[in-house]
Order: C-alpha cells, then structure tokens, then sequence
C-alpha cells in the first residue's frame, strides 16, 4: 500500500508548503493538485501497522493546516475546475484523520474524513483496485473511534463491522488489520458496557493475534490486549483478577518504554485501588499517568490526561478535600472543552463538579445551574429520546463515556 519515497526531510516539507500555497492562490487545476497531494503525503507523518504518531506530532502540526485547507477546496463543488482525487490523496487523507484524532481536534477530523470518504467513493467509480478499499477500511475504522469519544456506540459498532467485512474480503484471513478491528470491536462493546461481547472479540482478536509469527510486534499487539481486558475485568467487579495482570503488564510497557500504554496502565492500577477505596494509591497511580501525559509523553491536552486530572479530582472528594476537588474539575473540563465543548466526559464531570460544589456549603446556586443546563444539552445531544425532566444519574452518564474514564 505504501510504495511512495519518503519526502519527510526538512527542504521536502517546505515544498509541499510552498506547493499548498501556490496551488490555493494560483491556478487551481487538476496537475498542480496532483503534485501538491503527493508531495503532501510524501511528507506527512504515516500511520503503520495500527501504530500511534505520537513521535511524529511536531512534523504533522507543520503541515496538518494546509491538508485542511487542500481538503476544503477538494469538498467545494462550486468552484472550477472540479478536482478528482487521486490514491495518494486519500492515502494522504487517511492518515491526516488519524493525526487530527491524536491530537483531540475531533471537529477538523470528521471534516478530514468526509472529504476522504467521498474521496474513496469517486475513485471507485474509475478503479476496481482494492487498495481504495483497504484505505475506505482505515478511514472507517477512525470514523468509528471518533463514535467512541461522542458516545455514539451503536454508530461506532455498525461501523467496525463494516471495516471486518471489508478487510475480510481484501486482507489473508489472518492479516494484523483485522486482529485491529476484532480489538476495536471488543473496546466497542465495553464503552457500550456490553462486557459479554466485549470478551467474545478480545478472543477473537487474540486468536489471530497468536497466528502471526513471534516477534516484538505480535508480542506488543498481545499485551496491548491483555491490558483491554484488566480494564474489562475491573468493570465486571472481578478486581482481583485484574491485579494480576498488572505486575506483567507494568514489566513489559516500561520495557519498550511507551509512555502511553504506562499512563493507560496507571489510570487502570488507580481504578482498582479507588474501588478498593485505598485513596492514597490511587492517587499515587492517577498522578503517575498524568505524568506520563504531560512530562514524558508531553500531550497535555491528551483526553486522557483530562481524564487523569478527574479522576484525582474524585479522590480528592472521597477524601473531603473539596477545594482540590474542584480546582481539578475545573481544570478537565477546561482542557476538554479547547477540543469539544461537547465532548461527553465533560457531563460526567460537570456532574462531579456540581456534587463538590454543593457539598461546600456555599453560595453556589448560579455555577451549579449553569452545569446542569450543560449536562442536559449534552444528554439531549446523544440521547434525543432522554426523558430530561427525570433524574440525570450517574449511572446514565457513564453510559456515555468511554471506559477510559469511568
């Protein structure tokens, strides 16, 4: 699928730049867009293998508004000449969906993803190759995460089982691809709190894991599924069946130093100590994840560095330090809304928020409203058939954030 150079050196980039811009203010015709989406691709960071691009974000922000602004124009019909994509532009496309998704600008994603999409669908129409197809899969399979942060799951789920189709019918039987996609419907049904089915697919997904041959890779992609399941455990109460899970897990992520799945473990390791009510560990694990976000990993506006900053914030308000509780609310909620001010996360945390507020004592009766006002925009938003002269519970708010956070 990826047989172009690598133009990613420092003179490459700035002619992909410079290109961008002569095509915009130039002669917009169907050469110069050639030329500026391979150039363009050439230089932006690729996601390989289901890997992150986390090492690559500081490349990706040079160019990541300009692939922006060249989409703009391929989805504007009412200019001309009207543009016809090529393979390296929804190649290009794919990976910019991807990047955008990383970095929590969810809006400028979906953009990124309807161009890409209708990218796919022209091509079709002039090419049977099933490289259109497997790049249709990837870009999917992003619109499906991007379900996942909204809530959306019953969305996210119908469009993970379109990717296994597709990559079924174009990849081996045994391909890492569909390994993915078996993964992904597996943390699907978790986040929709479907844990029997949840655990069917992480199986799945193990199954042909273990086909491939032994390699860091494989052995990677595996504990990448056992850390998935301590999670799933601990939110079927089987506590103590996590907690053996941790002590392997922590070995082997510290091993291939990745500062993401460490914070991911922490946040999971303070879950289990918090349900355990011991507090003092769970926050030594929380603020050890959200190091990992933001000194290690230096994402601080990672969602799950937001999520961190909560879940301090709820240890703090077991322990009735009410003013750590607060300020650390606040401070989620503001990281998150830079993103999505209409991120779910942020109802279960203005809920949180709203307890702490009241327990105060204080004459808090304006912010509190203001919350709750926001809470139902956000529950109306995702459930439209939600009675909201009833209770807002927190039972209905975890069902619509991802398990990450709960």
């Amino acid at each position: 699928m990826d047989s172009s150079p690598d133009l990613s050196s420092s003179g490459l980039l700035h002619r992909a730049v410079g290109g961008v811009k002569q095509f915009l203010d130039g002669d917009q015709n169907q050469p110069a867009f050639d030329r500026v989406a391979l150039r363009l691709y050439g230089a932006f960071p690729k996601q390989r293998n289901g890997q992150y691009l986390h090492e690559h974000w500081e490349q990706g922000n040079l160019l990541v508004n300009h692939i922006v602004a060249l989409n703009k124009r391929y989805l504007n019909t009412s200019l001309s000449p009207q543009i016809s994509p090529t393979f390296y532009y929804i190649r290009l496309l794919s990976n910019c969906a991807w990047f955008l998704y990383e970095k929590d600008n969810y809006h400028e994603a979906q953009t990124i993803l309807v161009g890409g999409l209708d990218a796919c669908e022209q091509l079709k129409l002039v090419s049977k190759s099933p490289e259109i197809d497997i790049i249709h899969a990837h870009m999917l399979n992003t619109s499906a995460i991007l379900d996942d942060c909204g809530g959306r799951f019953d969305s996210q789920i119908e469009k993970l089982k379109e990717v296994l189709e597709i990559r079924k019918r174009v990849l081996p039987q045994d391909h890492e691809e569909i390994s993915g996609v078996l993964n992904n419907l597996c943390l699907a049904y978790e986040s929709a709190m479907q844990f029997q089915e949840a655990l069917e697919y992480r199986e799945k997904s193990l199954e042909v894991c273990r086909k491939h041959p032994k390699s860091m890779s494989r052995e990677t992609k595996i504990q990448k599924r056992e850390l998935v399941y301590s999670r799933l455990l601990l939110a079927m109460g089987q506590l103590e069946e996590a907690k053996k899970l941790f002590p392997g897990l922590s070995r082997y992520f510290e091993i291939i130093q990745n500062w993401y799945f460490i914070g991911h473990l922490y946040i999971i390791m303070g879950n289990y100590h918090f349900a355990k009510r011991n507090f003092q560990s769970s926050q030594r694990c929380f603020l050890h994840a959200l190091k990992q976000y933001e000194e290690v990993g230096k994402a601080t506006d990672h969602p799950q560095a937001a999520a961190c900053l909560y879940k301090i914030g709820r240890v703090a308000l077991e322990e009735g330090d009410l003013d750590k509780a607060i300020e650390k609310f606040r401070e989620a909620i503001k990281r998150l809304q830079l993103i999505d001010p209409m991120n779910p996360q942020i109802g279960r945390i203005n809920f949180m928020l709203g307890k702490a507020l009241k327990r105060t004592g204080g004459d808090h009766t304006d912010e509190i409203g203001k919350l709750e006002k926001e809470i139902q925009v956000i529950v109306q938003r995702l459930r439209p058939q939600q009675d909201l002269s009833a209770e807002i519970t927190e039972a209905l708010l975890d069902s619509l954030v991802d398990g990450i956070i709960r």
